[in-house]
């Protein structure tokens, strides 16, 4: 949060010189909000697998990671991701 602080200093700088005597704060014109989407993203570590291909190829354990897929093709989920950005 603290990145975007002085582009916040910069806004209300300009707000203030614009604002003319007699009119209304700025605090009774303006809100400012934040949204923050997070959605299920249906992937899932998959551990026997991981450890299994570990120790077929004679790797570390935490050499590799897979994941299952849990709704691969579903055209609602994606558009969700979409959305969520």
């Amino acid at each position: 949060m603290s990145v975007n602080r002085p582009y916040l200093h910069l806004a209300c700088v300009r707000l203030k010189s614009t604002i003319r005597p007699g009119s209304a704060m700025i605090t009774e014109r303006a809100m400012l909000a934040a949204v923050h989407i997070s959605i299920w993203t249906a992937i899932k570590h998959d551990r026997r697998i991981s450890r299994d291909v570990a120790n077929q190829h004679g790797a570390h354990q935490g050499a590799g990671r897979y994941n299952k897929q849990l709704l691969r093709g579903a055209d609602k989920l994606d558009e969700l991701r979409a959305l969520a950005g």
